[in-house]
């Protein structure tokens, strides 16, 4: 039995997030939701990434016969293939979030995704970054870490809040009292 607190002190209050408070049901659909959002945030800094790394393999190119062949050469890819394996990949990210067999995937590979485009951003860039490339980049730093606490949260079942037991009456008026 858990000890009574002396008059006028109230009872600690266990926090309750919305993960913990609902069913096992509600927090694998917000499980879900935060990583379709973590996917539509990372999308485009992967697209910057393979623009860098694009233009970085323009660069060595030899002659404007060779950036031209180069240019070429991913415009046909992306008619063919691109086109098509872009959308379908993106969504299919988003979407295996929400199915608890494909939680854990879907999370690692939205880590690597997020790591790598950083990384490629950063890498890639010539001069040191400055303060607003910084702000610019932390969108997807936070999909790393939001990854990386979503690969850790995946198999974990959500747990129900503890119910606290009712308060006692308060002594002096009679009634409950306020937290």
């Amino acid at each position: 039995m858990a000890a009574k607190p002396a008059p006028g002190k109230s009872r600690p209050v266990i926090a309750k997030s919305f993960m913990c408070s609902g069913s096992t049901q509600q927090a694998a659909t917000l499980h879900g939701a935060l990583h379709a959002m973590a996917t539509a945030i990372a999308l485009p800094y992967a697209l910057l990434a393979v623009c860098f790394a694009m233009v970085g393999e323009l660069a060595r190119a030899r002659g404007l016969s060779g950036v031209v062949d180069a240019l070429l050469a991913h415009a046909v890819w992306f008619v063919s293939w691109g086109i098509y394996l872009i959308p379908l990949a993106t969504l299919s990210l988003a979407a295996a979030g929400f199915f608890s067999r494909l939680r854990r995937v879907a999370a690692l590979s939205l880590m690597l995704l997020s790591a790598s485009s950083l990384l490629t951003i950063v890498l890639l860039h010539a001069g040191p970054l400055d303060s607003g490339q910084l702000l610019f980049l932390l969108p997807c730093v936070g999909v790393l870490l939001g990854s990386i606490w979503l690969f850790h949260r995946a198999d974990q079942p959500a747990v129900p809040a503890r119910r606290l037991p009712p308060e006692p009456a308060h002594e002096s008026t009679g009634c409950a009292q306020s937290k």
